[in-house]
């Protein structure tokens, strides 16, 4: 049972790292294709001699570059969202392996429900209440 329990943890592990990496390159891909669209405009910017037509064209950069901005942002929450999504499963995990558990133990330290019964049990007396 514990060994199911681990394959099914690192498998939920394996899904959950899987997806990020690929919203990870399926963002990183656009963000390098608007990279290249904005450094484009760049350069045919420069060679526009029609003020009005080269005003027109920064604002389209601007645009652009504001659109990167959010998309690399939008890369970071993903990153954050999967980074929180591991930590609820740990939490699950844990929290399943605490109700499993027959000694309840707190950093090292057993519970007093716990001591009882450790208690109950070397005494050979499990219906006896200390």
């Amino acid at each position: 049972m514990p060994e199911r329990n681990s394959e099914f943890f690192d498998d939920e592990v394996d899904k959950l790292d899987k997806w990020a990496e690929d919203m990870k390159k399926a963002l990183e891909l656009d963000l390098k294709k608007l990279d290249i669209d904005i450094k484009t405009s760049k350069t045919n910017a420069k060679k526009i001699v029609d003020l009005e037509e080269k005003i027109k064209i920064q604002r389209e950069i601007k645009d652009a570059e504001k659109k990167r901005n959010e998309m690399r942002k939008r890369l970071f929450e993903a990153q954050d969202e999967v980074e929180d999504k591991k930590e609820l499963l740990i939490a699950r995990v844990e929290a399943q392996m605490r109700k499993r558990s027959i000694i309840p133990v707190h950093n090292g330290v057993f519970s007093r429900s716990a001591a009882m019964l450790l208690a109950r049990l070397r005494w050979g007396n499990p219906d006896k209440h200390i």
